[in-house]
């Protein structure tokens, strides 16, 4: 008799798919019909470890792709139990997550903590803490299924964040456009993710962020865009996004720069810009240079 209570696990290849009827490839052991009385191997199971492994996840059902590093990770619990509570941490290197043909994370250092109760068809979210970068986010809420639809209602909230790691985040196309500005400052953000996570619908996601008292230097120049400030406001609800930048305003050398800007469907944008400033075009330019002007 063998009651199993850790399992160690490095240098894997794991290459995860689903196909568009749902069948999974990872599926590879057989189930038992035979009744037995007494069971010779017990999974007793209450710590795991996981160094070096490497996994890619397709998913043609809800068009979800998703490849990372798991430099190394322990989880904890006692997994023969129905309910019980899961602890872990650990340390990945996202090489990519797409959904709905959709990257949100490219190349990006992680590291993590959590503790989750884990039931039959709910998982609650008590403590979690996710490092992207530099950024911290504080995560609370739970996921749950039923009728085989995954649902998810998860609050976060950003910590100790500054313009400079936000950026960070910022996938390479949109940073090599910005590549010649640096900035500092005040960064804060919190939002909501709630709804079905599958291919058809698109979950609820609001965002309200903000800058304080902020800094944009335009290095090629050395001009200084000071005293940044906005509040913002982030939605997709039904897969329609609306971005909002609420309060903007700023001065460039003498120029006092004051503003609204909204654009609403990402992909076929409507724009509603509202800016008043009475200032020097060449400081204007010189700040960010227009070259049919």
């Amino acid at each position: 008799k063998y009651d199993i209570q850790k399992i160690d696990l490095s240098d894997l290849d794991l290459r995860l798919k689903v196909d568009k009827k749902g069948r999974e490839n990872y599926i590879i052991w057989k189930t038992d019909t035979v009744t037995t009385s007494e069971a010779a191997v017990k999974f007793a199971l209450e710590k795991i470890t996981l160094n070096n492994i490497k996994v890619s996840y397709k998913n043609r059902q809800n068009k979800t792709k998703l490849a990372f590093v798991l430099d190394e990770a322990v989880f904890s619990g006692k997994f023969n139990e129905s309910n019980y509570l899961l602890e872990s941490e650990g340390v990945l290197n996202a090489e990519t997550l797409v959904f709905k043909d959709r990257n949100y994370l490219s190349n990006k250092k992680l590291s993590y903590n959590f503790n989750v109760d884990v039931g039959k068809k709910q998982y609650i979210i008590k403590t979690a803490e996710v490092k992207i970068n530099e950024v911290l986010l504080n995560t609370q809420g739970k996921f749950w299924t039923i009728d085989s639809l995954f649902f998810a209602d998860i609050a976060f909230k950003g910590k100790n964040l500054d313009i400079k790691t936000a950026m960070s985040l910022l996938p390479e196309s949109a940073l090599g456009k910005i590549k010649d500005y640096e900035s500092e400052g005040e960064f804060y953000a919190e939002g909501i993710l709630r709804g079905i996570l599958n291919a058809d619908e698109t979950p609820e996601i609001t965002a309200d962020f903000g800058v304080k008292n902020a800094k944009i230097t335009y290095k090629p120049n050395n001009v200084t865009l000071e005293q940044v400030n906005f509040t913002g406001s982030y939605k997709n609800i039904h897969g329609e996004e609306n971005l909002e930048l609420k309060g903007i305003n700023a001065s460039l050398k003498n120029n006092k720069i004051e503003g609204y800007y909204s654009m609403v469907n990402f992909s076929d944008p409507y724009l509603n810009i509202n800016f008043k400033t009475n200032a020097d075009l060449a400081d204007v330019v010189s700040f960010y240079p227009i070259d049919t002007i």
